[in-house]
Formats: C-alpha cells, structure tokens, sequence
C-alpha cells in the first residue's frame, strides 16, 4: 500500500513513512491468555498478534492522515510531500512488499529527504547505565546472513546404528557447531554505537562518563562490560545463533548426511564475505560445507546532523519531553534495506514505551499495546506530521 500527499513547496524533498502489514505466526497458542487474532481489550490494553510489531504503527498513520483530512478537508496539502508506505512481507524480508514500493517510488521520481521505519523502541530501563528514560533513533541497521552448515559422507557410511563407526555426520557436524558457540567474531564500536554513547554520556555516572569519555585508553574495559549482556554484546560484534538442526530418520539409523542452520546478525563494518571466511576457519574442517541461503550486508550509518533526524528527534520531545533522545544501533531486520537507494538519511523507530517485559512479547505470547501508550504515538505522528 502507498498513499501520497503531495506537498506545496516541490524544492522540498518527501519524507517517506514506513509500516508494515504482515505479522508472525503464532508458534504456542497455548500460551496467549487472549485470543491472539481477536484484539481484545482487557483492563486497558489490547491483546493481539501484531499490536506491537506493526499494526500500531500502522493505524497510528492511518489515524492521522484521516485526521489531516477531516479537519483541513480532502484538498490539504502539507508543504512538504509525505509518502506513506506499507508493506505486506515484511517478516519475510520484504521481497515483494517494500522491495516493490522502494522501486515504485524511485520510478515516480520524488526525491526522499528521509525515511522512516520501525525500529528502536521508546525505552524506560533498557539502557544500562541510563536512569532516565531513552528514545533511540536508529541510524544504521545490522546485516544478517543465513549459512546452512552441511556434513555429507558417502553412502555407505549411513547403516544400522548397531555398528557405528568413528566419524559419523551428526559427530562432525556438531563438532563443528560447538567451534562456532565457543568462538565470537571480534569486537569492535561501529560509528552508530559511538554516536549513541557520545549523545547519552550526560546522563551516565562519573565513572562510566570517565571510560566514555577516553575510549581511546579504556576501550577494552569497555567491551568486556558491553560483552556480559546479550542485549549489550550485539552492538559489538557480528552475533552468531545455531537456530536449526536436521539428520537422521529413524532411532536406529545412522544418517550420512546432517545439516544445521546458522544466523549471523552482521556488525556495521563486517561484510558477508567476511562472515563466511571467519566461519571457515573456526570451524577448520573441509567435510563440513558452507552454503547462503539468505543475507543482507549492514546499512552505512545515516547522519544526525540533517533535517530529518532533527524532525524525528523534535517530534520526540514534544512527545516525551523528559526523555533523553539519541543514535542508535538496530540490531534486527527492518524493510528499511529496500529504501536505501533512496536517500542517505534512514531512520528506524518504534514510537512506544516499552519496558524489558514488553520485549519478550514481540513475536512472542500476550502481544499487547496500552491504549494510554497509543494515544502517544497518534501525538508523535501528529507532531512529526507539523514538523
């Protein structure tokens, strides 16, 4: 879906608003206190799959351009042209939703002063280290690359499990696999991750404002502690997950073939390529075979200093004006990938409180979104809209 509102002044470049319509599966129905497709609303939130990832952002859109126009009439027109864009594929990678719109919009010719997606949530108690309340912008987005990992002997090596021999598939291919948990891909502070530590520095303790702030001296100080989390440790470094297994077909039946699959999310700066020849060598042994199956190299890191953070960011604090506003890193997959052709300035933002609990609902059971929380994000759009 792609609605325009052509604006007054064409020496202005469009801002392109993004969404997406699609939503994940439900893996444990069992699990939802609410019925996951029913949007029930119960004690003041909303219960559904998609509340969060992307249907509010969605309707927050909808909501205010329907507004727009009730109030304006059918004939308003912003002085900057506003593109609103939503894909239907998103959780899939988008390769017919925003792949489609990204060529769609490029083929019209309207010039994109910046886009913006989903991305970074409006935090309380996400950031270690940060009393106060965090909105993050997302200026740059981690790549992703799917390896499938495969052990595949001769024929006669599969058998009865009765006589196994010394090397079989499942033996070599987990042996291989455990190199890979054992064995992180090298650290390093990507621009965006800098810039973010740079931009909240004020709101640190004196100690952690001293490493900040001499990060030439105490830079590995610095990583060791951003290591300990998960949540920390993947805007170090290109993380690696073992998400899938499969070999054998029978109890009693030994497999001579055996296939894992592999999720890297690519630290700004690593490249596919990279990836793959790093992984080779942790592994070191030719039996196991390494194929691509899906990947998307990082995002460049988009400026602070143009206008379209500073309207995001002005929109921000209208909204939630004792929130601290910075940089920051997006460690997983947006449609924001097929939009970077068009402009240099891409921006990735959730425009919602959420709290640690609230995470483990995205794509997970008792998906829901506070109404109090909604009535925010209609605030921020309609400022974002002014701005």
């Amino acid at each position: 879906v792609i609605l325009t509102l052509l604006g007054t002044d064409p020496s202005l470049k469009a801002a392109l608003l993004a969404s997406h319509l699609d939503v994940v599966p439900i893996a444990n129905p069992e699990a939802w206190s609410h019925e996951p497709f029913a949007a029930e609303e119960t004690e003041g939130y909303i219960y559904g799959r998609g509340t969060l990832d992307d249907k509010f952002g969605v309707f927050s859109l909808l909501e205010n351009m329907e507004h727009l126009l009730q109030h304006h009439g059918l004939d308003h027109q912003p002085r900057r042209t506003v593109i609103v864009a939503f894909g239907h594929d998103e959780e899939v990678s988008g390769p017919e939703g925003a792949a489609a719109l990204g060529r769609l919009v490029a083929e019209e010719g309207h010039g994109i002063e910046f886009v913006m997606d989903e991305g970074l949530p409006i935090s309380d108690g996400l950031i270690p280290g940060i009393a106060r309340p965090v909105a993050l912008i997302g200026v740059a987005e981690k790549g992703f690359l799917t390896l499938e990992a495969t052990v595949d002997l001769p024929d006669e090596e599969a058998g009865h499990s009765a006589r196994p021999p010394q090397e079989q598939a499942i033996g070599i291919l987990a042996q291989g696999l455990a190199k890979l948990h054992q064995h992180r891909h090298p650290a390093s502070l990507s621009p965006a991750v800098t810039d973010m530590f740079d931009h909240l520095i004020t709101e640190m303790s004196f100690e952690r404002r001293l490493v900040m702030a001499n990060r030439w001296l105490l830079q590995p100080v610095l990583q060791w502690v951003l290591s300990r989390s998960p949540n920390t440790d993947t805007l170090l470094r290109t993380t690696t997950a073992l998400t899938m297994l499969n070999a054998g077909i029978k109890a009693n039946v030994l497999p001579n073939r055996a296939t894992a699959t592999i999720n890297h999310r690519i630290i700004v700066g690593d490249t596919i390529e990279a990836v793959i020849a790093r992984d080779k060598a942790i592994v070191n042994d030719e039996r196991i075979k390494f194929t691509v199956a899906d990947g998307n190299e990082p995002s460049f890191v988009s400026s602070c200093d143009v206008p379209g953070f500073k309207m995001i960011e002005r929109s921000i604090r209208q909204t939630w004006p004792d929130y601290a506003v910075s940089p920051g890193l997006m460690v997983a997959g947006t449609d924001t990938k097929h939009y970077l052709h068009l402009t240099p300035n891409v921006y990735r933002v959730l425009p919602i409180k959420m709290t640690t609990p609230d995470l483990g609902r995205l794509h997970g059971p008792n998906e829901r979104v506070a109404l109090s929380a909604l009535q925010e994000v209609l605030d921020f759009y309609a400022h974002l809209f002014d701005n």
